[in-house]
């Protein structure tokens, strides 16, 4: 009489743990560049939300280059879970992005003449956690 073989042999096991392992490896870089990206989205929305208070201010003082001193003067929010130290200095705002993996500043800088507002970085902000629009 034949036996039935039941469950796996050994060497199908460390074989399934091996795959298993590769695909967490390969998933876990993948999540961190995705936080990481997500903490440079954060610093970049308050800096966004920054746009309009400031300008709106610069029309009521009757003077585009009249800025707010700081940001707390005209009621935005400053400070998130990963960015710190946001600071306006005519025509620029800046929002420094505290992360595990890299530390830098995305700047927004406003054109008087085309009242168009461009964002840029630090020289040593990693571009891969950028957008596109920043690169």
């Amino acid at each position: 009489m034949r036996s039935k073989q039941r469950g796996l042999t050994l060497i199908e096991l460390i074989i399934v743990i091996g795959i298993i392992s590769i695909l967490a490896g390969v998933s876990i870089m993948t999540y961190s560049d995705y936080i990481q990206r997500a903490k440079v989205y954060e610093t970049l929305l308050l800096l966004s939300a920054l746009k309009t208070p400031i300008l709106e201010f610069a029309r009521v003082q009757n003077d585009d280059g009249n800025w707010p001193a700081a940001p707390a003067s005209i009621g935005v929010i400053t400070e998130g879970q990963y960015t710190t130290n946001i600071t306006i200095a005519k025509p620029k705002i800046w929002g420094q992005v505290i992360s595990l993996m890299s530390e830098g500043s995305i700047i927004l800088v406003y054109n008087t003449i085309t009242h168009v507002w461009t964002c840029t970085h630090s020289p040593s902000f990693p571009l891969k956690y950028l957008p596109h629009s920043c690169q």
